[in-house]
């Protein structure tokens, strides 16, 4: 190799990292410049809104893990007594989680009782896995009673949450059916569901724990009754 031969590979040694650092410059510039689609972040889950109408509704009725003497102790009612049953962050050693989502014997309800659907247990795993805080007054956010209402999108899924535990299937309590679109639209339209849900003087009340419906949900029910009560 000679001299003008050395020099230039001398260079070419020198300037090979400059060049990789200006590479990456244009690259960062480049991609400051694109528009990345936002990734959709996974709902919080609300205790008192998600969580205790589902425990209420499928588990905590008298002679099982509610009432004055509830199964093991669980009284599935309330926070505290379902925390009972939780261990925060930890679904896999929740008796809440793995009980309903276990099969055979050891699966709650037991057999010949409403379930709640898969994804509302789904959603107890997202609630315990995210620490299962106690939020409260989050019922109302985003509730909308001036949006069209329908029934297979607003009162099926809120039925399923604090009604069907109790009355759905063959055996439902005082033979009322909820999960039935003429049980809720006879009920709905003599006002005998909102009366319940409201505690409205001469109703009684349900759920049957007290934890009342929100009134911006149950007002969806009248606004859906005035609409014409649509299988929608």
């Amino acid at each position: 190799m000679n001299v003008s031969e050395e020099i230039n590979s001398m260079f070419s040694r020198i300037l090979q990292p400059i060049r990789a650092v200006g590479v990456v410059a244009i690259a960062t510039v480049a991609l400051s410049g694109c528009t990345w689609d936002k990734v959709e972040q996974p709902k919080v889950v609300c205790f008192e809104s998600d969580i205790l109408p589902i425990a209420t509704s499928f588990c905590g009725k008298s002679g099982c893990h509610g009432g004055l003497s509830p199964e093991k102790d669980y009284d599935f009612t309330s926070y505290n007594g379902i925390m009972q049953a939780v261990r925060p962050g930890r679904p896999g050693n929740s008796e809440f989680y793995t009980a309903l989502s276990a099969f055979g014997e050891d699966r709650m309800p037991p057999a010949g009782n409403p379930r709640p659907t898969n994804d509302q247990i789904s959603l107890i795993n997202q609630w315990i896995s995210e620490g299962a805080a106690n939020t409260t007054n989050c019922a109302s956010v985003g509730c909308d009673t001036a949006a069209a209402v329908t029934y297979s999108g607003d009162l099926a899924p809120l039925l399923q949450s604090y009604c069907n535990g109790c009355h759905g299937g063959s055996n439902a309590s005082a033979g009322l059916d909820f999960s039935a679109y003429a049980t809720v639209k006879q009920t709905a339209q003599i006002g005998r569901l909102q009366g319940a849900m409201r505690a409205a003087p001469g109703y009684k009340v349900m759920p049957p724990s007290g934890n009342l419906v929100s009134s911006c949900l149950v007002d969806k029910i009248d606004k859906w009754v005035a609409d014409g009560a649509p299988n929608n």
